[in-house]
């Protein structure tokens, strides 16, 4: 006997690259592990302080740029990191001066919440359905 289930990925390609990352929009608490994962970058990077000697400072590089990847690796739920970025640090900066992060994540919540709000729309479809039914209560079909 075999189980019929299946958890449906969304394919998003990272700009003009043959690179493709995946997410799971029938995962509920994606964009509150995505958003958490912001947050304790966020914290994280804004409690870096200044360090004395190059030693120090690629040491402290190194150690935000694990500790980025494995919060947007934990968002993800796999290793998102190795594609999107491969070895080149997190904390890099584009040509607009922006982390390599924060483009990540910027481009990658627009197609989140779409995502998202596909599913909503088809749940609150098919509660309406039931709700609209003859003989309901009022009160539940609002």
């Amino acid at each position: 006997m075999k189980a019929n289930f299946e958890i449906e990925g969304i394919k998003c390609q990272l700009g003009n690259s043959d690179k493709y990352i995946y997410f799971f929009p029938a995962d509920a608490n994606f964009p509150d592990r995505l958003q958490k994962a912001y947050d304790e970058i966020e914290k994280y990077t804004a409690d870096l302080k200044e360090v004395d000697g190059i030693e120090n400072q690629i040491s402290q590089s190194c150690a935000a740029d694990k500790f980025i990847k494995s919060r947007l690796d934990y968002a993800f739920g796999y290793p998102v990191c190795d594609t999107a970025f491969g070895c080149v640090s997190a904390l890099s900066l584009d040509k607009d001066g922006f982390y390599l992060f924060e483009k990540f994540i910027s481009a990658i919540m627009p197609v989140v919440e779409k995502e998202f709000g596909k599913r909503f729309e088809k749940l609150n479809k098919r509660v309406k359905s039931y709700t609209d039914k003859k003989g309901m209560h009022p009160a539940i079909r609002k």
